[in-house]
């Protein structure tokens, strides 16, 4: 497969868009605070930080893949295939499963589980970088497919509590953030079940760019396009609720947090945060 890649002249020219889209799309989301496909739209800080760095782990991805291109050592290939499988465990892996937990805003997930469910793949390549060897390999195929699955299944549960929570709160939002965020599932799970099981001849080298492609501009649309729904909440705001002379100050406070404030201008408000 390796003397194919160094022989497709066309295949290279596809790698390197891919590696430069991905470069300028995690520079465009680091750098730029506001959003070119909707202007008026606030998107969630939290999920534009973890988008640009999965998008970055593709770009990295791809560069320290690049020495197949000009090794002809048989051992060279196989330390660089090794080394890239470690580094893509370390951080495409993880950050991919960070994007989809960071798109459902019902509630701030934890991050640290995705790096938790890598850790047996990364002990694994680091054995074989050791060892020099592919046999534990299948086993890590395995894993990655069944993780895929698993990850499936909670997907399916924590979209149908956000699909709960948009219900409750944002009636006008009409659920569109719950199948946008299968969109975006089911593009990831094709570069996972890609790279765990079809990782031979020409077709394959082609589709996990193409995959890529319609992952990075679909990503970039998405997250340009969905509105924070979180309202950060502060100190002063926490004491004003917690405190019991908010009985005796009731009058100066809502003219303070309401209307100075001009809390009902604020169209996304739930009756959650309204209390």
């Amino acid at each position: 497969m390796y003397d194919q890649i160094r022989e497709d002249t066309l295949y290279i020219m596809l790698y390197t868009v891919v590696t430069t889209l991905a470069m300028i799309a995690s520079c465009y989301l680091l750098l730029r605070d506001g959003n070119s496909f909707a202007a008026n739209i606030k998107t969630p800080v939290r999920l534009r930080r973890c988008v640009a760095a999965f998008f970055a782990s593709i770009a990295l991805n791809h560069l320290w893949y690049m020495p197949i291109f000009f090794l002809t050592s048989a051992d060279d290939i196989m330390m660089t295939d090794f080394v890239g499988g470690l580094l893509d465990c370390m951080t495409f892996f993880p950050l991919a499963i960070i994007v989809l937990f960071a798109m459902l805003q019902d509630r701030r997930r934890p991050l640290w589980p995705a790096f938790v469910m890598m850790a047996p793949v990364v002990a694994g390549m680091v054995w074989s970088i050791v060892t020099r060897s592919y046999a534990l390999h299948p086993a890590a195929y395995i894993y990655l497919l069944l993780m895929c699955i698993s990850l499936v299944i909670y997907m399916v549960r924590a979209s149908r509590q956000y699909g709960r929570w948009l219900r409750d709160n944002y009636a006008d939002l009409e659920h569109k953030e719950v199948w946008q965020s299968f969109v975006v599932l089911s593009i990831i799970l094709l570069v996972f079940v890609s790279y765990a099981s079809v990782n031979e001849g020409t077709f394959y080298l082609y589709a996990m760019q193409v995959i890529l492609v319609v992952l990075i501009c679909y990503l970039l649309w998405r997250e340009e396009t969905l509105s924070d729904l979180s309202i950060p909440v502060n100190d002063t705001t926490e004491e004003m609720v917690t405190t019991l002379s908010i009985r005796s100050n009731i009058g100066p406070l809502l003219k303070k947090y309401c209307e100075d404030a001009q809390l009902y201008l604020q169209y996304d408000i739930t009756a959650n945060q309204l209390s």
